[in-house]
């Protein structure tokens, strides 16, 4: 009901979210696989962000994770708030039953599970959803990997740990599932070497050994049917700027300090700090400038008091394991504020994946509540440990002694303390007092609760997860999420509707042709808008008036969000299908993402008296046709240089919007017929582009030794063409291409430029994300380039034979094709699709054969059970 009541704005009324990744990640990202799935094809490709990106390998949001099928059936938000409530069901099992496994009575076992599943990381990062996701079926496979050692239906319990190993990964958040798999790794370890082990359960060590083999088979079965996902998303990451390990300043941007420790036991104090000029974020803000990435992991005062008790309770073991997770949690998230991150990174760059260790909070929260129910627990059993009631009441007091000191005398706390001001403390101090004192009262409701003759277990368990509830509810409802009026997402910007403008003033040009002869001929999509480059500085500049100027009614914040739509931010442009040529984290890769910077930090745009030669040199070569920068920088940016009128055409200026809208003079289109071409490595061609604008004669740069092969016959036959008989070999010789050759000829240079020549024509016959078709005519043997990325999984045909992808340009793709007409195909099919789909359909095969088997018992119990009555 809380839940219900929680989300009721998002399920019924339809408001919409969009703090942050709301609007830049998430919801852009949410309508494309939904496109997607509604024009029944997977969503592998995204062509509207880095001149094209490998969608599927993007894990979060997963197109293949199944609760984000919701966004097919339902809006955005209210999908997302239906997959929070479901994520925060399966945390409570997983939590509830691990620590029902741990012999936890039924009500401390809910007071673990509801302390995580109504913690503020649950309810404060939906933003960030994969987030909990991932922890979320984390603990499931932690409680089903530790029940194999029951000796009653362990079996279903490796199935259940496949399921649960597999939904984790698929959930897509390296950051939450690589610590669970050194969880997993220390439980089996443990129970193999006795030091962890059911309650009432002993084996041999022949028994732990074949325990620890299914646990191991189980995790290798969740990882084997996730390959769908990990394949792509592993090709993707050798390619990747995480590839060779992140600068430890980029790794560390959003570390543990004081304030988010400080709001495990207080829920913000300091208020709502994700929006913009909020009076005492860069005080607190691990990043400066930045929102903080989670604005709360509350757990609130009755869960803090328990940890004490459970502490204390001598009859718990695994205490001290408990204790030591946590701070190992703790050193871990400290990030750049302790010495443990920073150390561990440089012996195993690689982890550097693994960015933000402030998203490490949820085990301290995970640890934390295990010894809170354990507490309740020892409660339940009579237990009043004085040392525990001692350091509650201190704990307590001293917390509502400094609260009332920072409220009643914060010039005082300020003269000791001065790197705040006396404002922030008084802040700060108001919002604890009342914790503190709701944590003092409860510990000495504890202490004197023989006194009052509270000493049945059933009226103390209700008391305690009333107010447990009470704790976590209250707070989550006062400090949720700013949510929009519906439509927000629907609103079209300014910077769009002149992009729409500039394409209807050019009636003839060739997408404009061919997008009216295209909807009048056929159901395909339309063919892509010229790209733009937006090149703002972070973060934007939003004007003064820009909000008075809105004409909806904006809360706190939004109007900032509305603001960077209209500006069209990445990914922002993937809901207008407004390509542009770069983007924001989704699988970029490091050389394209290294050259883009590098050209921008050295145009005039951030460099006073640069030349803008490179920075034009890019736009050319990426097709690019439109810029917009902003007119007045953010902090001390200042004034925004104006871009070379050798290469770039103002069209427009907007101060009210602090835009300014450019065409490039000299830009290459999408796809065109390179007469000539000059090998080199990519090393070289990246040092040419160094050099000026221009490019080569009609001729493009190409890298041999990068190529993507013709397809094999099984992708030749799965399209519907055979690579193998005699009249496809004729084929290739009508083509000038030779079986099974992939070197390129050389040729002779050219001083045309491309699409100049009267003889030479590219036009776009289909334009789909996974597929661009183009009919070509040249006057002689030449490259097809489409400046789309080049990039592993591409398979080309040209007259409906498998072709040779050689890399052009550093980034895009081109075709070699001999004199004459042709039909020049590209489709998105990467094998490491392909086989993952192999390797998920061999596990999910094992899987059922396990299932089959531990449902044999059952089933012959009830077949005679209905047809004898015998139990």
């Amino acid at each position: 009901m809380a839940l219900t009541a929680y989300y009721f704005p998002l399920l019924v009324e339809g408001r919409e979210y969009f703090v942050s990744d709301h609007t830049y990640f998430f919801e852009p990202f949410a309508r494309l696989i939904r496109e997607g799935w509604m024009a029944q094809r997977p969503p592998l490709w995204n062509p509207y962000i880095y001149c094209g990106s490998p969608q599927l390998a993007n894990p979060s949001p997963g197109m293949f994770y199944f609760p984000n099928f919701l966004f097919v059936a339902f809006s955005y938000s209210t999908a997302l708030a239906l997959i929070q409530f479901f994520h925060q069901l399966v945390a409570f099992a997983g939590s509830y039953l691990f620590s029902r496994m741990l012999r936890f009575s039924v009500a401390s076992s809910a007071f673990v599970g509801l302390t995580i599943a109504l913690s503020g990381y649950f309810f404060s990062l939906p933003a960030n959803y994969t987030l909990p996701a991932t922890f979320a079926w984390g603990v499931l496979a932690l409680y089903s990997l530790a029940s194999v050692a029951q000796r009653h239906n362990w079996l279903a319990y490796v199935v259940l740990s496949i399921f649960a190993v597999h939904w984790m990964l698929m959930a897509g958040r390296p950051e939450i599932y690589v610590p669970f798999f050194v969880m997993f790794a220390f439980l089996i370890l443990l129970m193999v070497l006795k030091l962890f082990e059911l309650p009432g359960e002993e084996f041999t060590v022949g028994g732990r050994i074949k325990i620890a083999f299914w646990q191991s088979l189980a995790i290798g079965l969740g990882i084997l049917m996730s390959m769908a996902m990990l394949l792509p998303v592993y090709e993707w990451s050798k390619l990747s700027p995480r590839a060779s390990g992140l600068d430890l300043n980029q790794v560390f941007n959003w570390s543990c300090n004081w304030y988010d420790y400080l709001c495990l036991a207080f829920s913000q104090p300091l208020g709502d700090l994700q929006q913009p000029r909020t009076l005492f974020g860069g005080a607190v803000a691990s990043r400066d400038g930045y929102f903080p990435f989670l604005p709360s992991a509350y757990i609130g005062p009755i869960v803090v008091t328990l940890v004490f008790f459970g502490l204390a309770d001598k009859t718990f073991k695994y205490r001290f394991y408990a204790l030591g997770a946590a701070l190992v949690a703790v050193l871990l998230s400290l990030g750049k504020y302790g010495p443990v991150s920073a150390l561990l990174l440089k012996a195993l760059p690689f982890l550097s994946i693994l960015r933000y260790p402030v998203k490490l909070l949820i085990f301290v929260i995970l640890f934390l509540a295990i010894l809170a129910g354990r507490g309740l627990h020892s409660l339940e059993e009579g237990q009043r440990n004085k040392v525990a009631i001692i350091l509650s009441l201190s704990f307590w007091s001293l917390a509502t002694a400094i609260a009332t000191t920072f409220n009643f005398a914060p010039d005082w706390v300020h003269s000791l303390l001065p790197r705040f001001s006396s404002a922030f403390y008084q802040a700060l101090g108001h919002p604890m007092i009342f914790t503190s004192l709701i944590g003092l009262i409860f510990s000495l409701f504890i202490a004197l609760s023989n006194k009052l003759k509270i000493v049945d277990r059933q009226a103390m368990a209700l008391i305690v997860v009333a107010a447990l509830i009470g704790s976590l509810i209250v707070p989550a409802f006062q400090c949720r999420q700013k949510t929009a009026l519906p439509g927000y997402f629907d609103y079209e910007g300014v910077l769009l509707k002149k992009l729409k403008l500039l394409r209807e003033a050019e009636p003839d040009s060739e997408a404009n042709v061919q997008t009216r002869n295209q909807a009048s001929t056929s159901s395909q999509s339309t063919i892509l808008p010229p790209r733009l480059l937006t090149v703002y500085f972070d973060p934007l500049k939003m004007p003064r008036l820009y909000q008075a100027g809105l004409q909806r009614e904006c809360i706190n914040g939004e109007a900032y969000m509305q603001y960077c739509r209209e500006m069209l931010l990445p990914n922002i442009c993937i809901d207008w299908h407004q390509p542009v040529t770069f983007g924001y984290e989704s699988a970029e890769t490091k050389d394209y993402r290294a050259t883009f910077l590098k050209f921008l930090h050295r145009s005039s745009i951030d460099k006073k008296s640069a030349s803008d030669d490179e920075l034009a040199r890019f736009c050319k070569i990426t097709s690019t046709r439109y810029v917009a920068s902003s007119i007045i920088g953010s902090g001390k940016k200042g004034p925004t240089r104006l871009l070379s009128k050798r290469w770039f055409k103002l069209l427009d200026e907007e101060p009210d919007y602090n835009l300014r809208l450019y065409e490039v003079l000299e830009t290459l289109p999408r796809a065109f017929v390179a007469s000539s071409w000059v090998k080199r490595t990519q090393e070289q061609i990246l040092g040419s582009f160094l050099k000026g604008p221009s490019l080569p004669g009609a001729g493009v740069y190409i890298e041999e030794d990068q190529k993507l092969p013709p397809a094999s016959d099984w992708f030749a036959n799965f399209d519907g063409a055979n690579g193998d008989t005699a009249g496809d070999i004729e084929v290739r010789k009508v083509s000038g291409i030779a079986p099974g050759e992939q070197n390129l000829p050389s040729t002779n240079s050219s001083e045309s430029e491309p699409g100049q020549a009267s003889a030479n024509k590219v036009t776009f016959l289909q334009d789909q994300n996974e597929h661009v078709a183009l009919s070509v005519q040249c006057d002689k043997d030449s490259l097809v380039v489409l400046n789309d990325r080049f990039y592993p999984g591409w398979k080309a045909k040209v007259d409906s034979v498998p072709a040779t992808i050689y890399r052009a340009n550093g980034f895009m793709r081109s075709v070699y094709v001999t004199k004459g007409s042709h039909l020049v195909e590209f489709d998105f099919r990467p094998d490491s699709l392909r086989f993952g789909f192999y390797l998920a359909a061999l596990a999910i095969l094992i899987t059922l054969v396990l299932a089959m088997i531990s449902l044999a018992k059952p089933a012959r119990w009830l077949f005679r059970f209905l047809t004898t009555g015998q139990k």
